[in-house]
């Protein structure tokens, strides 16, 4: 289930973690939602029927957001006409980690658990980082997660800076590393290891993997 999540991304996920729950306004899907990503991404843009029933304006700008509120609904986090987050406009493309840190972090993970984990004794090769969403000012923002661990599945909305970053389990665990650190993702914002800027980023590649 994790590898699934990991290839699919969080947000996506949703179409598997919610797909029996109440069909929100204007009976919006995660196809709908697909289709807006698509649009903003450049692909096949939005039709005129399609604006209409997804009760989007034929001036308004599409983005991010209109996926991830639709999304909400299907989750039961309210309808599609609720005010979103600001709008995330696009960075650059995300470097990926380099081996050298990704094997850095996940040591350091294995230190931060303790070296056991459910009273089984782990090493970096039981781990893998299953969300890479960016470096400012040092501080990676990952999620690391047992190779082969099951997952819960409910969905976790995490709020900071006027932004939203959904996880596709409640069990996954948004970290900043630093120097063989760890640190919550809201404690790390509270603090000013990251900005309000860095957390746009952070939304979008939340949503852009």
């Amino acid at each position: 289930m994790v590898k699934f999540m990991k290839r699919f991304t969080a947000i996506i996920l949703t179409t598997a973690l919610v797909a029996t729950l109440a069909v929100p306004v204007f009976a919006a899907t995660t196809a709908d939602a697909l289709a807006i990503l698509r649009h903003v991404a450049g692909g096949d843009p939005l039709s005129a029927e399609q604006r209409s029933a997804l009760n989007i304006g034929a001036d308004e700008e599409i983005t991010t957001n209109h996926a991830l509120a639709i999304l909400k609904s299907i989750a039961g986090g309210g309808d599609i006409g609720e005010p979103e987050p600001p709008m995330v406009t696009a960075p650059a493309p995300l470097e990926p980690l380099t081996d050298e840190v990704d094997l850095a972090i996940r040591e350091s993970y294995v230190e931060f658990l303790g070296g056991e984990l459910h009273g089984r004794e782990i090493t970096a090769e039981d781990l893998e980082i299953l969300h890479y969403f960016g470096t400012y000012n040092d501080y990676q923002i990952v999620v690391v997660y047992p190779k082969g661990g099951i997952a819960t599945a409910d969905m976790q909305f995490i709020h900071l800076g006027g932004h939203e970053i959904a996880l596709g389990s409640g069990s996954f665990r948004l970290m900043a590393h630093k120097d063989g650190e760890f640190t919550p993702i809201q404690d790390a914002y509270e603090a000013g290891y990251i900005t309000d800027e860095n957390v746009r980023f952070i939304a979008f590649y939340n949503l852009n993997p």
